[in-house]
């Protein structure tokens, strides 16, 4: 007899974090940006442990994207791009998992 098990990756609660908001605006005005593509990977000082970036949400018209911070014993980054490249890209580890809304600002290039 033969069985097959296929995985089609890993459930959303195999990891721990808590549930958050990152509300993404301009650094110049504050105002809310829509677009913002939000992305998390661990970070590891070996060669031999590589992680992928996760992908987490993208920003409404409000600037606000749902999403799990992460905790880890490693850090997470996260990285904050807009789709049209108006704005620098951000790369920050996020250290407080206990926020329910993580403001971030981006400056314009």
């Amino acid at each position: 007899m033969f069985v097959f098990q296929a995985c089609y990756g890993t459930a959303q609660e195999d990891f721990d974090g808590n549930e958050v908001s990152f509300k993404v605006m301009s650094a110049e005005d504050g105002s809310p940006i829509e677009g913002v593509r939000i992305r998390s990977q661990f970070q590891s000082n070996s060669d031999e442990m590589n992680y992928d970036w996760e992908y987490i949400g993208i920003t409404d018209e409000t600037g606000v994207a749902s999403g799990m911070l992460r905790t880890s014993e490693l850090d997470v980054m996260y990285k904050f791009t807009d789709a049209d490249s108006l704005y620098e890209v951000k790369d920050t580890v996020i250290n407080d998992a206990h926020e329910h809304q993580v403001e971030v600002y981006l400056r314009r290039r």
